[in-house]
């Protein structure tokens, strides 16, 4: 581990304990998918850079949505290629699609939001590359890529590589045996037969197996 050119030792690997993942979840530590206010989600691109602010957390938040039954039109998700950066677009954006609630108060936050208030991306110069609802398809919604996503495409994380999803809500996930996950296809399409007994050293307790139910989340309820 690097951090401005100066080598750090690396943090031991430890146990979640299950007490502080329920009340993670518990106090909103993790978002779940709850809205009810209007949102621009805009982040400048830097999945290129390695940076940690990747741009599929705004997949993420939507999928949660999504699962919660939240009205998917209450976020909008907006990218920039540095070094523009959007923010004037979109407080002007905010700012009418508060005002249309304020003067249509019977309408749904989803039904004020302008018209041409959609999903987009701009490029480094503030030009407008695509503005419409299939702009950011790609893999994490099983749709052909939009516009958006091919022109700023989304990296991905070492836990979806392992086999999590988009949704990325998991804390602590349940285990499998690295034989059970060789044999699942976990790996695939890379074979790591060669490998076997220098990953089971690695992992002696096993590997993630995220078909399986979070550990440590608790059922949630919203009014």
């Amino acid at each position: 581990m690097n951090h401005e050119g100066l080598t750090t030792p690396l943090s031991a690997r430890s146990i979640a304990d299950e007490n502080a993942i329920k009340a993670a979840y518990l106090s909103g530590q993790v978002y779940l998918g709850k809205l009810g206010i209007p949102m621009i989600d805009l982040r400048p691109y830097r999945d290129d850079l390695l940076d940690i602010h990747h741009s599929w957390s705004s997949f993420s938040a939507r999928l949660r949505m999504q699962e919660l039954g939240t009205d998917l039109g209450e976020q909008v998700i907006w990218t920039t290629r540095p070094p523009f950066l959007a923010y004037e677009n979109a407080l002007e954006a905010i700012d009418q699609w508060m005002l249309n609630m304020e003067q249509n108060p019977e309408k749904s936050i989803s039904e004020n939001r302008p018209s041409d208030l959609q999903d987009r991306c701009y490029d480094k110069e503030g030009a407008l590359i695509y503005n419409g609802k299939d702009a950011w398809d790609g893999t994490w919604n099983e749709k052909a890529n939009g516009p958006c996503t091919l022109a700023h495409p989304p990296t991905s994380s070492a836990r979806i590589q392992a086999g999590d999803t988009f949704k990325g809500e998991v804390l602590k996930c349940a285990l499998q045996s690295v034989e059970q996950a060789v044999a699942g296809g976990v790996y695939d399409p890379v074979d790591v037969t060669e490998h076997l007994q220098e990953l089971k050293a690695i992992f002696p307790d096993g590997v993630c197996d995220y078909d399986q139910p979070p550990v440590g989340k608790p059922e949630i309820h919203f009014n």
